[in-house]
Order: C-alpha cells, then sequence, then structure tokens
C-alpha cells in the first residue's frame, strides 16, 4: 500500500529529527501554487516548492529526491499512461502551456493519496 505522508528527517539542535506531512496536502498546495502563479515552471517545481514551504525550518532538504521516494504516484510513465504526457522523463512532461493535464494530474494525486 501506498504511504500517505512524507516522512522528512532533519538535523535539529540535538541531532537528526523527523517529521510527517500529509501526501495529498502537499499536492493540494502544490496544486493551488501552479495555478495562482500560472507557473511555467511545471508540476515537479510546483511540488517542491509546496514541499519546502510545508517543511520551512528544515535544512539541506533535497525536495527532488524526497517527493521521487514518496511520491511514487508521481512519475512520467502514470503522466503519459493517464494524462497523456508526451515530454520526456527527464524534462517537461507536457508542452509548457499545456495546463489542462497537469491540473487533471493534480487532482488525480489528491484523490489517490486521500483515500490511502
Amino acid at each position: 500500500m501506498e504511504n500517505t505522508k512524507l516522512k522528512l528527517y532533519y538535523r535539529g539542535k540535538r541531532g537528526i529529527k523527523e517529521t510527517d506531512i500529509e501526501i495529498s496536502n502537499v499536492i493540494r498546495d502544490a496544486k493551488f501554487h501552479y495555478i495562482v502563479t500560472s507557473s511555467s515552471l511545471g508540476m515537479c517545481r510546483s511540488i517542491e516548492d509546496a514541499i519546502q514551504k510545508a517543511a520551512k525550518d528544515l535544512q539541506g532538504l533535497d525536495e527532488w529526491k524526497t517527493v521521487k521516494e514518496n511520491i511514487l504516484l508521481f512519475n512520467f510513465s502514470v503522466a503519459k499512461r493517464l494524462f497523456n504526457g508526451s515530454g520526456t522523463a527527464g524534462g517537461y512532461w507536457w508542452s509548457l502551456v499545456e495546463k489542462k493535464s497537469r491540473i487533471q494530474y493534480f487532482d488525480w494525486l489528491i484523490e489517490q493519496y486521500k483515500h490511502k
């Protein structure tokens, strides 16, 4: 079963600490950020920014590594299969002007992680 929380580790004053953040909340915040800013940076950057916002006091956090290790349903294969992603796995998954597919993918991710 897919995990519903991001488990983040960071260095605190007394050693390594951990915190959990709900994945569905991170994705919801990322979608909001993407829509409000009319982001041409894509979904990846919006999710990274949402993680950084949620973990604002954490230092040394690798957001993209956190995304890849914790939000397993966010990947090019799913984007291509379910949402007509046509870009490349290492780049933008849709043209920069294609916002509808990204918003649909955000909504799908929110539902997937909310119900697990």
